[in-house]
C-alpha cells in the first residue's frame, strides 16, 4: 500500500512505523532511569512525532500522534517478555509463597490503592531454569483468589521496576519483585 502524504491517516501510520523502533528503544532503556527521565523521554518522543506531523500542516494528526506515543509508554511497564512456559512445581511454589509474603507485608494504604486502581494481580519473581533466556522468570498471583492466576512462568529479558504496572497476557499486574530466586533444575 502506498502512503498518501496528504491523507492524515496514512501520514500518521507512516510516522508510527518510523517511530516504533525509537519507542521500543526508549522503553528498553528506561529500566535504569528514574521517573523524571522516563517522562522526559516520553515527552521528547511525542514532541518529535508532533513536530514531524505539524511541519506538514497536520495539527490534528500531531495531537493524535503525541497522545498515542504517550499512551504507548506510560501505562505499560518496561518489561520485555521473551515468552512463557509452564512453570515447574518448584517455580510455582516459590512464586506463591513469595507473593503471599509480599502481599501480607504491604501497608494497608498500598492494598487499598491497588483495590482502588482495580489491580488484582501481582507479578512476582520466581526461580530461573536452564531454559530461562532472560533476566528473570515472573509469575502472576491473584490477590483476591489467594493463588497463582496462571501456571505460566514468563521469561523476561528486561525486568520492570518494582511498583510499575505491567501486562502479562490479559493480566494487568503490579510488579513486586521477590526474594532472590536460586537456579532450579528442571
Amino acid at each position: 500500500m502506498k502512503y498518501d502524504t496528504s491523507n492524515p491517516s496514512h501520514m500518521l501510520r507512516g510516522i508510527a512505523l518510523r517511530l516504533l523502533p525509537l519507542l521500543l528503544f526508549t522503553s528498553a532503556c528506561s529500566q535504569k532511569v528514574g521517573t523524571p527521565e522516563k517522562v522526559g523521554a516520553i515527552l521528547l518522543t511525542a514532541g518529535v512525532a508532533g513536530t514531524a506531523i505539524s511541519a506538514n500542516q497536520k495539527k490534528e494528526a500531531a495531537s493524535t500522534a503525541a497522545t498515542v506515543a504517550s499512551a504507548l509508554m506510560i501505562p505499560v511497564g518496561a518489561a520485555m517478555i521473551i515468552g512463557s512456559r509452564k512453570a515447574t512445581p518448584e517455580q510455582a511454589g516459590q512464586a506463591e509463597v513469595a507473593a503471599r509474603n509480599i502481599y501480607a507485608a504491604l501497608p494497608e494504604e498500598k492494598k487499598a490503592k491497588l483495590k482502588e486502581d482495580e489491580v488484582k494481580y501481582l507479578a512476582v519473581d520466581t526461580a530461573k531454569t536452564e531454559e530461562t533466556r532472560g533476566e528473570k522468570n515472573i509469575m502472576v498471583y491473584d490477590v483476591e483468589e489467594d493463588k497463582l492466576a496462571s501456571d505460566k512462568a514468563f521469561d523476561v529479558r528486561i525486568a520492570p521496576e518494582e511498583g510499575s504496572r505491567v501486562q502479562f497476557e490479559t493480566f494487568i499486574t503490579e510488579y513486586v519483585g521477590g526474594e532472590k530466586a536460586p537456579e532450579v533444575q528442571p
